[in-house]
């Protein structure tokens, strides 16, 4: 009992209907965002750790063992060759960046990176040295920490 409760508590925190976390059009083409976003995520990245989520895990990942390779289309290539599928599965996806209305990390309108497909979709990014920092936009959300390799 107690575990269904967690679950659905664990699933319910996310959900893209609490308009006090995020809104955002389906329509990509009407997204505002700047050509420095598409230009600073673009190049293949290692994920290098992930921490957060409703029971507050901190793992490191092997590097190499998840990349990402964000192309100027708007294509992700995922491989993933450990077992931590859920988190970025191989696979080819498309990407945009969504402009939101209220951000849980800014409590202002924001550009956040859109996932469509896999099990990561809206995610609030910042740049720094090298690294890429995404972040769910959800309270019990992931944050992951990628390196620049290509």
């Amino acid at each position: 009992m107690f575990a269904m409760l967690m679950l659905a508590v664990g699933m319910s925190s996310c959900s893209s209907d609490n308009d006090e976390i995020e809104s955002f059009d389906d329509n990509p083409s009407e997204d505002i965002y700047s050509n420095d976003s598409i230009n600073s995520v673009i190049g293949t990245w290692q994920l290098l750790n992930y921490s957060g989520g409703f029971s507050g895990q901190n793992v490191d990942v092997n590097p190499g063992e998840i990349t990402l390779t964000f192309t100027k289309d708007g294509i992700v290539k995922v491989l993933n060759k450990g077992k931590e599928t859920f988190l970025f599965p191989t696979g080819t996806f498309n990407y945009y960046f969504r402009t939101i209305d209220r951000s849980i990390f800014t409590g202002e309108k924001d550009t956040a990176l859109y996932i469509d497909g896999g099990n990561i979709h809206l995610l609030h990014f910042t740049y720094g040295e090298g690294m890429l920092y995404l972040a769910e936009e959800c309270f019990d959300g992931f944050c992951y920490a990628l390196r620049k390799i290509g």
